[in-house]
């Protein structure tokens, strides 16, 4: 088992031990896991790559504990407990979901006021509102300084799941107060990117405009339930979750311009276009997983070393999941990781073994292999997988890309001319309407063949391929060992008179 490999599983185990031991802060632990990691860093390769495997999974276990601790030592637990009428002072950190009579959205609270005192904090909470004050949550943005009044309770039900992103409590808003625009400069940017896609997608059809929302920025508020159970049914979701070959074609893009500068300049012109790209589409996990991957390939690339997409995955899943341990309860980060894997270890041979045109085996076999990568994740989680997806993805990856690569300068151009030369900005949405059009019908089409794998059938579908497998190897094994025999029983007679 090769070394990269061994860092993630060495986290992921790091993890497991702290969910099994009580939350803390952990600090001793921390300690020690960088005394390891210094011990790595001074002693041969073979102590050395056993050091830093103890000091990961020192790491893991640490940052678990503290986390977990974060969410039970927390002012709003007492808060929670009591439903307590408060005012709160934060930031909005993530786009709010719902519609315009209920809207929910996570808060992340740096100041509490119960009435009696003033608490200095950074937690965060689920602000749900419905009515008026549901309208005026909805039209927030991530970055935006809010003030709130409402009730503290504990998540229940469906909203456990806000547990992932380091949610404590949730709060009933009976007044939103006052709203800010952001003031940190990565927010706004960010904000002011998204709008001006925004307006430049505006001359698209409602439908067509809300699934161009989806695919450029991975904002699907505005997409109708029909037609994301159509997606997902069409195994076409992952096209509305901004993923690696979206943070691919915009560094595509700018690479034009980044190649003016020298060396050092392009490097750190790459990073600031992944992380704004990251802020843009509001650092969903797979936007974390494939910045990260992009990050530590710029590395690679400015240290004269460039690193294989295998070694980049791993190192980034270790990276990411030491800073933020929650994020394997994500399902998905899970789905993103998993997909990608499959890439790496799967679409290389299976791509090899088709026939037909490159584009198409290309398509396919990259289809085949995510497949097999979320498989694990995604019949347990969801209990079925659908078999159409491979069909529906070789029809509708290939849409993607341009989709991708002309859809979102187009927009950004229409919605600087939007103002000035309205013509011209329909003009220039139309073929991001016909893409996502054609798109939209390849997922109607796949998602009426109900055609789906289940866990019970996909686990004797493994099974399957795995004694295909070993058959297969064996016959190839006794092939191999017959030949030689042949050849050295027939050798001696063909030189015979």
């Amino acid at each position: 088992m090769r070394v990269p490999v061994l860092l993630p599983s060495a986290v992921l185990v790091g993890i497991l031990l702290g969910w099994r031991g009580a939350p803390a802060p952990a600090g001793w632990l921390l300690v020690v896991a960088v005394g390891f990691g210094v011990g790595a860093l001074v002693t041969r390769r073979t102590v050395g790559v056993a050091l830093l495997l103890v000091a990961l999974v020192a790491g893991g276990a640490a940052q678990t504990q503290r986390a977990r601790d974060g969410m039970v030592d927390s002012p709003f637990a007492k808060l929670a407990a009591g439903r307590t009428d408060v005012v709160v002072r934060g930031v909005v950190a993530d786009d709010p979901d719902g519609d315009a009579r209920a809207s929910r959205v996570v808060v992340r609270v740096h100041e509490i006021d119960d009435g009696r005192r003033r608490i200095a904090t950074d937690r965060r909470v689920l602000a749900a509102a419905g009515g008026d004050d549901a309208v005026r949550l909805r039209v927030l943005a991530a970055g935006d300084r809010v003030e709130l009044a409402g009730w503290v309770g504990p998540l229940v039900g469906w909203d456990r799941r806000r547990e992932a992103s380091h949610v404590v409590a949730r709060l009933r808003v009976t007044d939103v107060r006052a709203v800010a625009p952001a003031d940190q400069p990565l927010w706004r940017m960010a904000d002011a990117l998204r709008g001006l896609v925004r307006r430049g997608l505006s001359p698209l059809p409602t439908s067509q405009r809300a699934l161009a929302t989806g695919f450029l920025l991975g904002d699907t508020r505005d997409v109708p339930r029909p037609t994301v159970l159509e997606f997902r049914d069409a195994g076409l979701s992952h096209l509305m979750a901004v993923s690696g070959a979206n943070v691919a074609f915009v560094l595509a893009l700018v690479a034009p311009m980044l190649r003016v500068l020298p060396l050092r300049g392009r490097i750190l012109g790459a990073f600031v276009i992944v992380v704004l790209f990251a802020a843009v589409t509001r650092f969903e996990p797979s936007v974390l997983r494939a910045s990260v991957m992009a990050c530590i390939a710029l590395l690679g690339t400015f240290a004269g070393r460039p690193v294989r997409a295998g070694r980049a995955l791993c190192l980034a899943v270790s990276v990411l999941l030491l800073v933020d341990p929650f994020l394997v309860r994500s399902v998905g980060f899970q789905l993103s990781c998993g997909a990608s894997a499959g890439l790496v270890l799967f679409a290389g041979p299976i791509i090899g073994r088709l026939r037909g045109p490159r584009m198409l085996r290309e398509a396919a076999g990259s289809t085949m292999a995510a497949q097999i990568g979320v498989a694990p994740i995604a019949l347990p989680v969801f209990g079925s997988l659908p078999l159409v997806s491979i069909p529906a993805n070789v029809l509708a990856v290939p849409l993607a890309a341009p989709l991708t690569a002309y859809g979102l300068p187009a927009a950004l151009v229409s919605g600087t001319v939007a103002g000035v030369a309205p013509a011209l900005a329909s003009a220039l949405s139309l073929p991001t309407g016909a893409l996502v059009g054609l798109v939209a019908a390849v997922a109607s089409m796949a998602s009426g063949v109900p055609v789906a794998l289940d866990l019970r059938r996909g686990v004797g579908f493994v099974a399957l391929v795995m004694l295909a497998a070993a058959v297969l190897t064996a016959t190839r094994a006794a092939s191999g060992r017959g030949q030689p025999e042949e050849r050295s029983h027939t050798g001696p007679n063909v030189g015979s008179p």
